[in-house]
């Protein structure tokens, strides 16, 4: 891309809460694969990280080095959806992830069937994604973070927040309506607006700190 007109380079460092670089936060890239899990690519890369970051080379800041003395901007993007036990849970998800440590932060089913993924309707989980996003920026000169809302939606479900949330609201029960009732769309969303302000306000917080603005996208 050297002399192109590529302006900034887009790099997935998160799937949810694990991570490709050294983290006190967030879980290993693939730490639970072991070798009778998944194909021979999946532990070639499992390998690949590892045998990087126990080298003291971490991709995110090798590449955004590289990006910048080429004059592009590096920005790192997080995989919004954060995935509990599903099979194969060795391959994706440590044991001891966020959704193992909180199944009371799961997102529910209409019918009330908790599904294995955090929902952002807590704030508990707003929260670990902000830290997750504050711990990157602050430890590599990244230009801009994007949330990858179009990796593993929906992030909302019919968890007793949200369904309080909206009585108080509407003075209805959202699971009396379609999914799709523009009142119950605007509802979820509403939890994610409010994690891109939190982000938006960190961003600026970090940004001011190194001298410059990181975008957000």
């Amino acid at each position: 891309y050297r002399h192109s007109d590529v302006g900034a380079l887009l790099f997935a460092v998160s799937c949810g809460d694990i991570v490709n670089y050294p983290s006190k936060i967030a879980m290993p890239w693939m730490a639970d694969v072991g070798d009778a899990v998944g194909t021979a690519d999946h532990r070639a890369l499992r390998d690949s990280v590892r045998t990087l970051l126990d080298s003291n080379v971490v991709p995110v800041r090798v590449m955004a080095d590289h990006c910048h003395e080429m004059g592009i901007g590096f920005h790192a993007m997080f995989r919004m959806g954060i995935i509990g036990d599903i099979p194969p849970g060795e391959l994706w998800n440590p044991h001891s992830g966020f959704v193992r440590r909180h199944p009371e932060l799961r997102m529910l089913d209409k019918d009330g069937t908790p599904i294995e993924k955090a929902s952002y309707a807590y704030p508990e989980v707003r929260e670990f994604m902000v830290s997750m996003v504050s711990e990157l920026c602050e430890a590599y000169d990244v230009d801009g973070v994007n949330l990858g809302l179009i990796r593993g939606p929906h992030f909302v479900g019919y968890e007793d927040i949200v369904v309080e949330d909206f009585k108080k609201q509407y003075g209805i029960d959202p699971r009396e309506l379609d999914e799709n009732d523009d009142r119950a769309q605007q509802h979820r969303a509403s939890y994610l607006n409010e994690l891109l302000r939190c982000v938006r306000k960190r961003l600026d917080e970090i940004g001011g700190k190194q001298g410059g603005k990181i975008e957000l996208s």
